[in-house]
């Protein structure tokens, strides 16, 4: 059977998607397709996935850097209870919201959660977030449970005014 591959990314067209496709294929068929693998056959001029990196050390070692930067600010945790009867959640002291410029930073959990603006923009980040599971895992039928409860979900937040379909919804 043909697989049809198609143009998800803004970057490139359906064809250089299927070009793409087909160096993964390649790859395959003589080890497994990693990271790794596809960097080192990125690494010839002539690979049509070699336009798609960063060859310049000094560049590429900055949005490393970066990269590093995030997952450093990802991996600081705090223990919150939401009130004295039920058990204590670790979860990130710091979490990456949107604001309405589609930029985005990171902000203390506990000021997010008690600023309806950014809890709103959280939630409307959070439904994205799902909307994407959703469209990686949606061949599972083993978790149609879940995205239905996801969907209802979003649905009692719009009805109460955390998110709607095009973003946060703040009422004051």
């Amino acid at each position: 059977m043909e697989t049809n591959y198609v143009k998800t990314e803004k970057r490139f067209s359906e064809k250089t998607a299927k070009e793409i496709a087909a160096v993964f294929e390649s790859i395959q068929t003589r080890t497994s397709l990693t990271p790794t693998a596809v960097v080192n056959h990125a690494k010839n001029p002539k690979s049509p996935l070699h336009r798609f990196f960063d060859w310049n050390d000094s560049t590429a070692a900055e949005k490393h850097r970066l990269e590093q930067a995030r997952g450093l600010i990802q991996s600081v945790k705090i223990r919150i209870q939401a009130d004295p009867d039920s058990a204590p959640r670790i979860v990130r002291a710091f979490v990456r919201i949107s604001d309405s410029k589609n930029r985005s930073s990171y902000k203390p959990m506990l000021d997010v959660l008690s600023k309806k603006e950014w809890r709103a923009q959280l939630l409307s980040d959070a439904f994205e977030e799902m909307e994407i599971f959703e469209r990686k895992y949606r061949e599972l039928t083993e978790l149609v449970e879940v995205f239905e409860a996801v969907a209802k979900s979003k649905r009692n937040a719009s009805e109460e005014g955390g998110v709607d379909e095009a973003g946060p919804v703040c009422r004051g």
